[in-house]
């Protein structure tokens, strides 16, 4: 798929003419995996399509912040989003394995 391509899918979904369309379910999705879902702020929300095993999965990708335990901020962490089958992923704390960091390495690639 040519980047020309990419470029109107995306527009397309953005525009709401597919059922992912919508930057809320990214959203909904990343900050129903927080400990204050309604404290979720987001920037650099991109959407990529990806051909993958003979159909076309739709990723999401940026960055988050959200209030821990304590009710502070945490800072901005990246995630990204499989929009298709409705998967999220953050970026691994410091202390997750090499093999956790460069599985999320290689989606966030994938994705943004």
């Amino acid at each position: 798929m040519g980047h020309k391509t990419h470029v109107v899918l995306v527009t397309l979904l953005l525009a709401g003419c597919g059922q992912f369309g919508d930057a809320g379910k990214v959203r909904r999705l990343v900050a129903d995996e927080m400990k204050d879902p309604a404290s979720a702020q987001f920037r650099g929300i991109a959407l990529e399509a990806v051909p993958q095993d003979g159909g076309t999965t739709l990723y999401a990708c940026g960055e988050v912040n959200g209030r821990n335990s304590f009710g502070a901020y945490s800072g901005y962490q990246r995630f990204v989003v499989d929009l298709t089958h409705e998967r999220v992923w953050f970026d691994p704390p410091a202390e997750a394995s090499d093999y956790e960091r460069l599985a999320f390495d290689a989606r966030y690639r994938l994705a943004c």
